[in-house]
């Protein structure tokens, strides 16, 4: 479906449907991140990972640590409606890329995340800014 661009139509479409009744986001939005985990495989970590590589390690992805718990692989960013419980926005990096480094909420959104992320609340949405009253 990625080769086709087919995921992108699929996700424009759901998100066209909520918007067509008015759905907006008018309470705010929460943004979190969870760890998608990847085979780190056996190669050691300065052991390239290009094409060419004789392992069964994940060539794009990478390693982190949150606490004490190791993770190799990737990161899911979520952005999600509170009022109506939709996911509106999703993005994918690398598990290293940090929480604070993925800004998903639009101008004007109150947004609610860990407090990690280090970033501030931007404040609500005006009435200029919907397109649905």
């Amino acid at each position: 479906m990625a080769k086709t661009s087919k995921d992108r139509a699929i996700w424009a479409e759901l998100q066209r449907q909520p918007d067509a009744f008015c759905l907006k986001v008018k309470k705010g939005i929460v943004q979190d991140a969870t760890f998608i985990t990847a085979d780190s495989g056996h190669a050691k970590t300065d052991t390239p990972r290009g094409d060419e590589a004789q392992t069964r390690r994940s060539k794009d992805g990478t390693g982190t640590k949150k606490g004490s718990k190791s993770y190799f692989g990737y990161k899911l960013h979520t952005k999600l409606d509170t009022e109506h419980g939709l996911i509106r926005e999703l993005e994918t990096t690398t598990a290293s890329v940090h929480d604070s480094k993925i800004d998903l909420s639009k101008r004007g959104e109150v947004v609610y995340r860990d407090r990690v992320s280090g970033r501030e609340e931007r404040g609500v949405l005006s009435d200029d800014e919907t397109r649905c009253s």
